[in-house]
């Protein structure tokens, strides 16, 4: 399948996923010179096992090759759209190629590579090769050669997810083609669930982004790659290269032999990206972190004054306490220019009351903060005075529009805590967006019976679930 608009006034379809034969003739009768194309998208899912896949759109020389017989939507696929297509391909700016694990092998990945090589003009390209258990290194590196000549190419997106044979040396090559992209901006690379992937590869892969300068957002993915132990031991050097950079996402969900040297390493690193806005990093259920990681998290952001956003996961650290928390909340003291905070937190049984009252304190300072999200859900530690002095915090945060929190399963809360989040409630006029979740908590009627009475009070959209709280409650409301 592909898609994309036509600007030539000659053509009426200007669906190329819907395309006729009447249509696909008269491009093929355009001269190339007139023809323009902003985006295309193939899914050689819709290809036969056998044939060739969808990116032999590119090549006008093999014309032998056959599309099956009918997309899902019933359109007819046929010689005169696969010559359209083909001739199009050559000026294609933003191109998708999603494969079907059961289909990919070396070969494959070969001839994709030959075909990518003369599309100049690509500025974006998103290859998803996602489960592939059929190819090998050898694809891969051919894959690698292809980026050589994509000179103009700012954004770039590959997944590797779920790949059984994914291991450090596929990484090395890969990042020996990614040193090629002097223009690349935007970087999106997903490794989850590749078993075989151990610091090695991380390393590898550090030193090719150090050689990408003008990068602005990087997004990495290793969820449950377990044989990742300390990390990016390079990191510092990476980061102190990128200087342009906006955007961090890393995510080492479940990266259960991961340790705090691994987040030592990124602590150190951040603390040279002087202009980086927004930041989101995810370690939940990494059992090997304790509070010492999370501490070294925070020192690194403390000092990032052109941070306006951070989103910290650490749900299901059962090692994660309140020294851990507290580090993080000192951070924010220098954070003037904070706009968005989240919290995951969920199930870190060994946070208890300190740790909110300091992260309230901590907020209070983040003036300019205009969303609040913070998960506490199944902390049986935490009692009522914990979340009174953390909103208490949160009471000075004359711009907040969002609040997102949620105390469910926190077992000790009860009435009290909601009279003192009834009050903070009604000071807060600039709220659009709220969402308070106590489901499962021992709040009593007169606790409910106030916070219902505030929630009538307020103009914004709110989300509330009381569940199991009190069905008194709700004659009263």
């Amino acid at each position: 399948m592909f898609s994309g608009i036509l600007p030539n006034k000659r053509l009426k379809d200007k669906s190329l996923s819907k395309m006729t034969n009447q249509t696909a003739n008269k491009i093929k009768n355009i001269p190339m010179a007139e023809l323009e194309l902003s985006r295309l998208t193939l899914k050689s899912q819709f290809i036969y096992r056998r044939e060739a896949l969808t990116w032999k759109l590119f090549k006008t020389a093999d014309l032998s090759t056959h599309l099956s017989s009918k997309y899902p939507d019933g359109a007819e696929a046929n010689m005169q759209s696969l010559i359209a297509a083909m001739k199009l391909a050559k000026r294609i700016q933003n191109l998708d190629v999603i494969c079907p694990s059961e289909v990919i092998t070396d070969r494959d990945l070969e001839e994709l590579s030959g075909s990518l090589k003369p599309l100049f003009y690509l500025q974006s390209l998103n290859l998803d090769f996602s489960g592939g258990d059929y190819f090998s290194e050898r694809g891969v590196i051919e894959i690698a050669k292809s980026f050589e000549n994509l000179t103009s190419l700012t954004t770039l997106r590959l997944d590797f997810s779920c790949c059984p044979g994914l291991s450090d040396k596929w990484v090395y090559y890969l990042g020996r083609g990614l040193r090629k992209l002097s223009s690349l901006r935007n970087l999106d690379v997903s490794f989850s669930y590749c078993e075989q992937i151990t610091d090695h590869g991380l390393e590898y892969l550090g030193d090719s982004l150090k050689r990408l300068p003008f990068l602005q957002r990087i997004f990495l993915y290793f969820q449950e790659c377990e044989g990742i132990v300390n990390g990016f031991q390079n990191i510092e050097k990476v980061f102190k290269n990128l200087t342009y950079l906006q955007k961090i996402y890393f995510t080492f969900a479940k990266c259960r032999n991961m340790t705090d040297e691994g987040l030592s390493s990124i602590g150190r690193g951040l603390q040279s990206l002087k202009s980086l806005q927004e930041i989101q990093m995810n370690f939940s259920e990494c059992s090997e972190i304790t509070d010492e990681g999370l501490r070294s998290v925070g020192k690194g952001l403390e000092s990032l004054v052109s941070l306006q956003g951070i989103d910290l996961c650490f749900s299901g650290s059962y090692t994660i306490g309140n020294e851990g928390l507290f580090g993080a909340g000192r951070s924010l003291r220098n954070l003037t220019s904070l706009k968005k905070f989240k919290g995951d937190f969920r199930k870190c049984v060994r946070i208890s009351n300190d740790a909110l009252t300091n992260l309230g304190r901590y907020l209070r300072s983040c003036t300019s903060l205009q969303e609040v999200s913070l998960d506490f859900s199944g902390c049986g530690n935490i009692k009522n005075i914990a979340v009174e002095n953390m909103i208490e915090g949160l009471e000075s945060l004359t711009s907040l529009q969002t609040l997102y929190l949620d105390f469910s399963d926190c077992i000790h809360l009860s009435g009290t805590a909601g009279v003192k989040m009834s009050q903070f409630l009604e000071k807060l006029t600039s709220l659009k967006d709220l969402t308070y979740n106590i489901a499962n908590t021992n709040y009593d009627d007169h606790g409910l019976f106030c916070l219902g009475k505030s929630l009538q009070k307020i103009d914004c959209f709110i989300t509330k679930n009381f569940v199991e709280c009190s069905e008194l409650f709700w004659l009263k409301l």
